[in-house]
């Protein structure tokens, strides 16, 4: 069936198809659309190089909680609440892309303590810290260790 053409050459009815202001606004439409899922990747890869930032400290520490378990027992000695710098300190890791590596500082507290019957057990806590973002974070791995 062929639309009725009026005298100045004009399409009647509903089939005029879609205007130029449709169009526009259907554009906009997505582009708000797609700056929101870009908004939501660059959010999701920033939280994961924080969590990778954070692993990396984890796995210092535990690092050096498992160094600390080999040594002599008698090579342990009370800190007195100091944080001494670690064997291990400072550590550097480069993550992705970036230009500058993450510096690690570790440091160690150990502390004699007596438990259970008279038998002497340090204790031996590990702090690593990091600067990411310029935000300072911490993270402190803490263990008993007998003879």
């Amino acid at each position: 069936m062929r639309p009725i053409v009026s005298e100045n050459n004009r399409v009647s009815g509903n089939n005029r198809g879609v205007t130029l202001v449709e169009v526009m606004i259907a554009l906009v439409v997505l582009l708000f659309v797609f700056l929101g899922l870009l908004q939501a990747a660059i959010l999701s890869i920033e939280s994961n190089v924080r969590n990778e930032v954070r692993d990396a400290a984890v796995q210092i520490a535990v690092d050096d909680i498992t160094q600390a378990r080999t040594e002599s027992f008698v090579n342990l000695v009370d800190t007195v609440g100091a944080c001494n710098p670690s064997p291990n300190s400072p550590q550097q890791r480069y993550f992705r892309n970036q230009q500058a590596p993450i510096q690690y500082n570790v440091c160690r507290i150990i502390t004699d303590s007596i438990a259970l019957g008279d038998i002497l057990r340090k204790q031996v806590s590990v702090q690593v810290s990091y600067m990411y973002r310029n935000e300072l974070t911490t993270y402190t791995m803490v263990t008993m260790i007998s003879p």
